[in-house]
């Protein structure tokens, strides 16, 4: 298509010489171009012809000069002063020949040229010249649109026009809503990061619980663009931000300019540490930092952790290899090459912190060995000024014997076993064996075995526990157990601490005693089974303590109070398992599976001795025992095989990497699949609307889509056992307590509480502090006959619920007996929107939201069978 001259509306000539040019593309000397020009609107596509320019416009090789400026012919002069590039006149120095700016393509004669900012050189105000191409919609006329030609060119300027308003203002509403959404504190920043799914829910709520006002001050001053030095708190940021997500750091540097360092910058403070194998010099520097100020009370827990068996070459050093620390190169044919990494961690027994303090290399350590090592640790300890009076570990043999060279006794009758002297100051040392580790083993024995019997010649039998699973599966409801087929059949999930836990529970032992209350002949002899889950559960609780309050009288902290309560148990935990013997007739503690057994006997003991040794050395108010736990060091290891992604067991160069990040993060969270879960409780639920009388509370926020799981449903037959009416009227109290919170109605809240002392065998069973709500019998009514319903529909089909509801209220409403107390109260109120209706159907709706929650996650465990777990622990053994 030939180029046309925006200026004199002329075509380029095909073989013609003329030359076209561009306007510039710098925006001043543009924006004058089109001044010049009387153009409104630029466009990419504008040609000026070389007619509109003087032969001092071009250079030697035909190119136009930078400060070129192109005039207008205009028609009401003949005579003209051409300006220099500055503006002035030159004919003061220079006069022009006319031949020389005579128009080559014109038939006008008469022209003016203009100055650089746009003026005419002979006067102020020429006549505006008629538009015949409006290139604005204010310019349109009627004139415009005479021809076809005029009015199809003209509508697509208007069209193009409209166009680009329409993407102006699509751009400003954006605008508009990044404004609106626009981070201003340091909580929106985390809350929008998770929000974004660049952070998991753990990574979130440790970054708000360590940002301190100073950090969050320094960040809100980076976001409004003042630029400060970076801190120890706002490195502390940036190195969990990054730890946690990559994506997540790169999107705060590039939304909020700049706010953190860059990677690189990371990258240099991660070079400080030496992260080699052997004890880290850095840990124990900044332990000694700390016990300057204050007492410092340490726990030493530590594990071996299998890594892949790979040889890598960094540039500098081969590495995969056993490697003790000793930065000597052994390198040769007969090199072994490393199978785990033997950790050392410190755990604050008075304080909320630990960290990794050494690693080695290791294809496999004896007790002498480990005690060596164990030994340099301590005295390392000692130097910085820190208290060690306990170590944990888990019931493997080589770590006993670690021990007993230390001088530690394991023998169940000595007084003074599971504990030494501590090399460095003659301190006692208190051994621990791992509560978690000991009550797997627990499980292992009594599920291996099949039955124990205690030392009444009661039997304790595995049997119990399954029989109880299988009634809650065929009767379709669940007396508040966790139990599933994973549970039962542990055998691919043996390191899986929650399943062991959740089977020697309270629940469990409270599920026996209720099914015996109802006459089922098949538990008439679990009262021993019953104890025995009672007993570990409490035992397991007392060395699990995480928090100094709690409702579970065995989950409180050590301290004065607590004292005696916790002695007695031990006292009484003690002479129970010497009383337990196999089937063979031999006692447990004396059998090959004693590790379990004996473990949890010396820690309840060893607890009281520590609790008493720091409080009269150091005046320790109380003792929180899961500072005595592995986990720790558990998390720890997760946290490595997470940094690996998809690879989750790491070579030897990996883990140096991950070690070094882990040192300067060392408030670390697991992965939620490690041996360590932490169980978060979020039993939410939700309301409906239902009109102008409503009694519900809509400033409460809550979501039936997630309750808590502690009910199993199959479909079965309309009529409900007396199992199912129980387990139906404990469900009812957990409806009346949801919807209680909701009900803003004075008069309406005793009516959904019980008050006639009705006997509910379940409720009493679980009910330890008084704290169950006990239903109405009309919100138990409505229970029984919504789980009648739901038994009776395919609760997979589409639209179901809507079907179930209605079909529950009209049976409902035929019973004019329920809350017939609140008939007067009713009166006055919408026909058909009275309190009474609203309680029926968020008593219904409630219900309905568990069972539907409840039979989806049911289908979705039919296959129960998991053998992920079971092979991903084999490859890691396997050091593969």
């Amino acid at each position: 298509m030939p180029r046309l001259c925006v200026v004199c509306k002329k075509y380029e000539i095909k073989g013609s010489e003329k030359s076209f040019h561009s306007f510039p593309k710098n925006k001043d000397r543009q924006q004058l171009w089109l001044k010049v020009c009387n153009i409104k609107w630029y466009s990419p596509s504008y040609k000026i012809c070389q007619d509109h320019f003087l032969p001092e416009n071009y250079l030697p090789s035909g190119y136009l000069k930078n400060n070129a400026v192109p005039f207008v012919i205009s028609t009401r002069r003949t005579d003209y002063e051409p300006l220099d590039y500055e503006g002035k006149s030159s004919s003061c120095q220079s006069p022009m020949k006319r031949s020389c700016v005579e128009p080559r393509a014109s038939t006008s004669t008469d022209y003016e040229p203009l100055d650089y900012e746009g003026k005419s050189s002979s006067y102020q105000s020429p006549m505006k010249r008629k538009v015949l191409n409006a290139n604005s919609i204010g310019l349109l006329s009627p004139s415009h649109f005479r021809t076809p030609r005029k009015a199809r060119r003209h509508l697509d300027m208007v069209k193009k026009l409209y166009r680009e308003k329409q993407i102006q203002n699509f751009n400003l509403k954006k605008k508009v809503i990044r404004l609106t959404e626009k981070v201003h504190t340091y909580d929106d920043l985390v809350l929008k990061l998770h929000k974004k799914q660049f952070l998991t829910d753990n990574a979130s709520v440790h970054l708000q619980s360590i940002g301190s006002e100073s950090l969050r001050t320094l960040v809100e001053l980076n976001l409004k663009g003042k630029k400060l030095p970076y801190t120890p708190e706002m490195r502390k940021f940036a190195i969990t931000l990054q730890f946690y997500s990559n994506k997540a750091y790169n999107f705060v540097r590039k939304s909020f300019k700049n706010v953190l360092p860059h990677p690189k910058t990371i990258s240099k403070w991660y070079k400080v540490v030496n992260g080699d194998p052997g004890f880290t010099q850095e840990a124990f520097q900044c332990i000694h930092e700390k016990a300057k100020n204050e007492t410092v009370i340490c726990n030493i827990v530590l594990d071996e952790m299998s890594i892949r068996e790979k040889i890598e070459w960094d540039g500098t050093k081969m590495h995969g290899f056993v490697d003790m620390g000793t930065n000597i190169d052994t390198v040769n044919d007969n090199s072994v090459h490393a199978k785990n990494a033997f950790v050392f961690m410190a755990v604050g027994v008075n304080g909320h912190w630990k960290m990794p303090i050494g690693y080695f290399l290791v294809a496999g350590l004896n007790g002498n060995e480990r005690s060596n090592l164990l030994k340099q640790c301590l005295v390392l300890m000692g130097d910085t000024g820190a208290k060690v009076h306990s170590i944990t570990f888990d019931g493997a043999y080589s770590n006993g014997k670690m021990c007993s060279n230390l001088g530690a006794s394991f023998d169940i009758n000595d007084e003074l076993s599971f504990s030494f002297k501590n090399p460095y100051n003659n301190e006692p040392i208190y051994v621990f064996y791992d509560a978690c580790h000991m009550i797997k083993l627990i499980r292992n024995t009594l599920g291996d075995m099949g039955y124990l019997f205690n030392q009444e010649g009661k039997k304790i039998s595995w049997n119990h526990i399954k029989m109880l699973y299988f009634k809650e599966k065929n009767e379709g409801l669940k007396v508040a157990t966790k139990l599933t087929n994973k549970h039962i059949y542990y055998y691919n999930e043996k390191m899986n601490v929650k399943l062991a836990t959740q089977v020697l529970s309270n629940s469990v032992g409270n599920g026996l005693k209720f099914c015996k209350s109802l006459g089922c002949d098949d538990f008439k002899d679990i009262d021993a089974t019953a104890e025995f889950c009672f007993l570990m559960n409490d035992a397991f609780d007392i060395l699990n303590c995480r928090s100094k309050y709690s409702k579970n009288p065995y989950c409180l902290a050590l301290d004065e109070k607590q004292f005696e309560k916790y002695e007695n148990f031990s006292k009484n935990f003690y002479n129970y398992v010497l009383g337990l013997r196999l089937p063979n007739g031999k006692t447990v503690v004396e059998s090959g599976r004693k590790t379990g057994f004996v473990g949890l006997i010396k820690a309840l003991q060893n607890v009281l001795k520590l609790y008493t040794c720091l409080k009269k050395k150091y005046s320790l108010a109380y003792l929180l025992s899961f500072k005595l736990s592995q986990d720790h060091i558990e998390t720890f290891f997760s946290s490595v095989r997470q940094r690996g992604g998809f690879n989750n067991n790491p070579s030897c160069k990996e883990f140096k990497s991950a070690y070094k990040k882990l040192l300067v993060h060392s408030e670390i969270s697991g992965s939620q699949y490690g041996n360590c879960v932490a169980i978060l409780d979020s039993t939410k639920m939700s309301v409906v609307n239902v009109g102008l009388d409503c009694i519900i509370n809509n400033d409460i926020e809550e979501d039936l889509n997630t309750v808590e799981q502690d009910h199993d449903y199959i479909q079965s037959l309309n009529r409900l056992t007396p199992f199912l009416e129980e387990v139906t009227s404990y469900i009812a109290g957990f409806v009346v307590k949801k919807i209680k919170n909701k009900i803003t109605c004075d008069i309406c809240h005793p009516f959904l509480i019980d008050s006639s002392n009705h006997n509910f065998k379940l409720i009493n069973q679980k009910d330890r502090n008084n704290a169950l709500i006990k239903p109405c019998h009309d919100v138990v009514e409505i229970c029984n006959e919504a789980e009648r319903t739901f038994r009776s529909f395919n609760v997979f089909l589409p639209n179901i619920k809507h079907k179930m509801f209605n079909k529950i209220k009209n049976k409902i409403y035929q019973k004019r007996n329920i809350f017939k107390e609140l008939n007067d109260h009713c009166i006055g109120q919408q026909l058909f929107n009275s309190h009474r209706d609203q309680i029926i159907s968020m008593a219904i709706l409630t219900y309905l939201n568990i069972r539907f929650h409840h039979a989806a996650a049911t289908t979705e465990k039919k296959n129960n069978i998991s053998m992920r777990k079971k092979f991903t622990k084999i490859v890691l053994f396997r050091n593969e």
